[in-house]
């Protein structure tokens, strides 16, 4: 039984496989939300913080904005260099950052190609 209500992403398996105990059988996802993940280098990082506004464009709706909301800043760099020594090794780490975005009217899909600004006056 799923938490809440949600639309069926992608199934696993087919009827007859045999699945083990608390395997992931189907992914279910709310369209009410969607969430897009990017990654934000060192020298912005002070720029987003939890609950700070985001603006989404999608490539799909050239000129229109979708508000969001920073939801998840990670809290250790991806990407790193094996040897970090100069300010400039410094600047390539980044940061996963995920903001959720109101998707009432189920516009936006999940792996859609989105734009996300951080701020209030983007």
């Amino acid at each position: 039984m799923a938490p809440r209500g949600g639309v069926v992403e992608r199934v696993y398996y087919e009827v007859g496989e045999l699945v083990m105990p608390g395997s992931v059988v189907a992914r279910v996802v709310d369209p009410a939300f969607v969430r897009a993940t990017f990654y934000l280098p060192n020298s912005d990082f002070e720029e987003a913080t939890v609950g700070a506004a985001a603006h989404v464009e999608a490539d799909a709706y050239p000129g229109r904005t979708f508000d969001a909301a920073v939801r998840r800043i990670g809290l250790e760099a991806e990407f790193t260099p094996r040897n970090i020594q100069t300010r400039t090794d410094r600047d390539r780490l980044v940061y996963p950052v995920e903001v959720r975005i109101p998707n009432e009217q189920g516009m936006l899909r999940p792996g859609m190609p989105v734009t996300v600004t951080l701020g209030a006056g983007s």
